[in-house]
């Protein structure tokens, strides 16, 4: 894997021996440097999944390595056990009081791990059949959660020190700027949501995905994210332990018509391939390696010069400067959904939007003129050129090989 830094060369020798070699016996790179193969892991949030095999390798760097690390993975430890436990007295609650929900993303996720507690999470998300936002803030403050936000996107968030977050959603995913591959995809999931045979096991409330729409709903996920402000690694290794787990029983038809309607059949063929790759040991391409020099780079949570670099092709305009035209000109005047978000009045008085767009207009030109000037420093033409060149190696841009 010419060309990597070591630290990311090492950070993935380390994902492949947690995940699939556990008893690896890994040596120490050259020019490996101990505090930023630390910061790397702590912005992929893989702790959790790595301090065990770290711990157990011989070697100076290894045990500066591990040191740097425990408190940390003591913390994320302590924090996936608390989650366990108030989750699962979440979802008994909400089973004993009828209310039909739906498990997502991470909770879900985790089961394919070898430790569940091996996958971090930051919150709990969970769809509910339907959403009374008044009732579910009654109900969830009598279990000593606090509103955070609510009604102002396409979930309530809620919080109960110091470690639980939890996102109760209307629909499966925000539409946003893929309003129309979700549409597409949302009407065939929700012929079979809510059906009986997807209950879980033993539950009369609590429901699943099907295994191709809960990939689906990853990918769409991972999508999202990636064409934002990035994502980081760990979207591939729950990809490769889903599909390890349950690839041989899907529905490929199904998926492929899916996954196309959605213009990203592409880009999930591409991660599928670069998953295995990475967790198999496989020898990357140069395609490869620089999807993956972006997911290290960006982190879990991304980055501010990749979000607002990545809204120029959101924007779609031919050249650089009509993208920023454009993107000037959607801030502007965003779809009413967005703008429920932000103004909840909308929500009862559509007929104000014309109103609130001038009131955003404003805002944007005259309070907060900086936000605009730091967008487009951010958003150079070098910039632009290389995540043109990254979304091609991705599948985004271009045709899949």
């Amino acid at each position: 894997m010419e060309g990597y830094r070591p630290e990311t060369e090492l950070l993935l020798q380390l994902m492949r021996a947690a995940l699939c070699r556990p008893d690896s016996a890994l040596d120490w790179m050259d020019g490996c440097s101990a505090p930023a193969l630390a910061e790397q892991i702590e912005e992929q949030s893989l702790v959790t999944m790595l301090y065990p095999t770290i711990r157990g390798q011989a070697g100076g760097a290894w045990e500066a390595l591990a040191a740097r690390l425990k408190p940390v993975y003591d913390r994320e430890l302590h924090r996936g056990l608390m989650q366990e436990y108030e989750i699962g007295a979440l979802l008994d609650d909400l089973e004993r009081d009828g209310i039909d929900c739906l498990p997502m993303k991470g909770w879900v996720m985790r089961q394919y791990y070898p430790d569940p507690l091996m996958r971090s999470m930051a919150d709990f998300d969970v769809l509910l059949k339907e959403m009374d936002s008044r009732r579910m803030q009654k109900w969830m403050e009598a279990r000593g959660y606090a509103p955070d936000h609510i009604e102002q996107s396409v979930h309530d968030t809620y919080r109960k020190p110091p470690y639980m977050n939890i996102e109760l959603h209307r629909r499966l995913m925000e539409e946003g700027r893929l309003r129309r591959q979700h549409t597409a995809w949302r009407e065939n999931c929700l012929a079979s949501l809510w059906q009986p045979g997807f209950r879980l096991e033993g539950k009369a409330h609590i429901y699943r995905l099907s295994d191709e729409d809960f990939l689906v709903h990853h990918l769409l996920h991972f999508y999202k994210h990636f064409t934002g402000s990035g994502v980081g690694l760990r979207p591939l290794a729950d990809l490769y332990l889903f599909l390890q787990k349950k690839g041989q029983t899907l529905d490929r038809a199904y998926l492929e018509k899916q996954l196309e309607a959605l213009h990203i059949l592409a880009f999930a063929r591409r991660m599928a391939r670069l998953a295995q790759a990475c967790l198999e040991g496989q020898r990357l391409d140069q395609n490869a390696r620089l999807v993956v020099e972006y997911l290290t780079h960006t982190g879990i949570y991304g980055d501010r010069a990749t979000m607002e670099t990545a809204r120029l092709f959101q924007s779609e305009g031919k050249t650089i400067g009509q993208s920023r035209w454009n993107d000037f000109f959607s801030r502007c005047f965003a779809p009413l959904e967005t703008m429920k978000n932000t103004y909840p009045r909308l929500r009862r008085a559509p007929w104000l939007l014309p109103f609130y767009w001038a009131v955003r207009i404003g805002r944007i030109v005259f309070r907060e003129p900086y936000k605009l000037a730091a967008a487009r420093r951010y958003q150079t033409q070098s910039r632009y050129d290389q995540l043109q060149e990254i979304y091609r190696a991705a599948g985004i841009l271009g045709d899949a090989r």
